[in-house]
């Protein structure tokens, strides 16, 4: 659970130049429009989800698999790629290097939500 104190806002980047993290967070996963795509339904904390359309390449399927045969297909699990844009002991900035469905594209995440090394 994040520190109710802390907030988008007072996060800010150390120097002119902030060193960009690619991460992964878990993610479920259906067919998307494409062949090439997924769609992705990301939890972001409590209550709140991203939702994306995702390149392939950006996502890996951890069990399941996706169907773009069926009607309404069950959902893979997975990992998708995220970008680390900030990290504190309770808190970590992501953001999406996709669009989303939501009404923005970064988010204020707990730390053990992000996975660099998923397997």
């Amino acid at each position: 659970m994040l520190a109710a104190s802390l907030t988008l806002g007072e996060i800010q980047p150390y120097g002119e130049q902030m060193a960009l993290k690619d991460a992964y967070m878990r993610c479920e996963v259906t067919p998307g429009m494409f062949p090439s795509e997924y769609s992705v339904t990301i939890p972001m904390g409590e209550d709140d989800y991203a939702y994306s359309w995702v390149d392939n390449h950006n996502v890996i399927i951890t069990s399941g698999q996706v169907n773009r045969e069926e009607t309404n297909p069950q959902a893979a699990k997975g990992w998708v790629r995220v970008v680390v844009m900030e990290e504190r002991p309770d808190a970590t900035l992501v953001t999406l290097p996709y669009d989303s469905f939501t009404s923005h594209r970064t988010f204020l995440v707990d730390p053990q939500m992000v996975e660099y090394n998923p397997g």
